[in-house]
């Protein structure tokens, strides 16, 4: 009979009491900030039910060393309200860690809470997600930011480009993304109503189903003439159920009759005939 293993971490871990004035919330480790939830956990404060919070002790240039919040950020801004600054808790500390590391466990402790699509993203640029970082430098190239507050110029719909980018097998990824910014960007500006998720994916599912079959110039004139990316979306919710389709494909049929309805020739099949030649095994516009 074999002896039980022991799990060996990478990095020294004990419990110590911090002062609440000496812990920080680095927010390139940390999901977005909830007032709401913090003060609800500090309208039923209970210290039995409070669970350690998770800290990173990081030592700076100048030799003195800080505290950063991995896990637990609102259960220690709940604590702040309900016994003030000047109160200790106990927390479990890591050490030995870098910025890197810091963010893979802040991500691994909140697997089973369900962070926000964009709180998962951005700390995954922190963390060097081969994916996210892809998307992000993709983004960059065609003068776009990524954030959860949406303006002209920012893309929040982290999930469909993450779609889009595993539409394609590893060695092409971040392709196609490219191509959909630039269409859309071309058609419509950098306007954030153009770049919305099913709109994005909408059209990805358009450039990997029909190729060079559809050319990138009519396509962009058409979009650009069209009523705009709203009234396209909108058409598209209404066809959904007609169609028995995602609204991500039900963006690609309108897209693809809007660039037939700009042809004399040239046509392409629609987009119900090309789907059902091609088939619909691995679009990803379900996952």
């Amino acid at each position: 009979m074999s002896k039980p293993g022991r799990m060996i971490t990478s990095y020294q871990s004990r419990m110590e009491w911090l002062p609440l004035d000496d812990l920080q919330i680095d927010r390139k480790t940390q999901a977005t900030y909830n007032e709401a939830r913090a003060r609800a956990i500090a309208e039923r404060f209970d210290p039995d039910l409070f669970g350690k919070p998770l800290a990173w002790a990081e030592r700076g240039a100048d030799g003195v060393e800080r505290f950063y919040v991995l896990d637990g950020q609102h259960r220690v801004a709940a604590a702040i309200v309900a016994l003030g600054k000047g109160q200790k808790i106990e927390c479990e500390v890591v050490r030995g860690i870098d910025r890197v590391r810091a963010s893979q466990l802040h991500l691994g402790r909140n697997m089973s809470r369900r962070p926000t699509a964009m709180d998962q993203f951005l700390v995954g640029l922190t963390a060097q997600d081969p994916e996210c970082l892809c998307i992000a430098k993709v983004c960059g190239a065609q003068g776009f930011k990524i954030g959860p507050l949406v303006t002209d110029g920012t893309i929040g719909a982290v999930t469909a480009m993450k779609k889009i980018y595993r539409l394609q097998p590893p060695g092409a990824r971040g392709q196609l993304l490219a191509e959909v910014l630039r269409i859309l960007s071309s058609a419509w500006g950098n306007k954030s109503h153009a770049f919305r998720g099913e709109l994005m994916l909408g059209m990805a599912l358009v450039i990997k189903t029909y190729g060079a079959s559809i050319e990138e110039k009519p396509l962009v004139h058409a979009l650009k003439i069209s009523e705009g990316p709203l009234n396209l979306l909108g058409d598209a919710k209404k066809l959904k159920s007609s169609l028995k389709q995602t609204i991500a494909s039900a963006v690609s049929f309108k897209i693809v009759d809007i660039y037939n309805n700009r042809r004399r020739s040239g046509k392409v099949p629609s987009w119900i005939e090309a789907r059902s030649r091609k088939g619909k095994a691995n679009d990803g516009e379900a996952a």
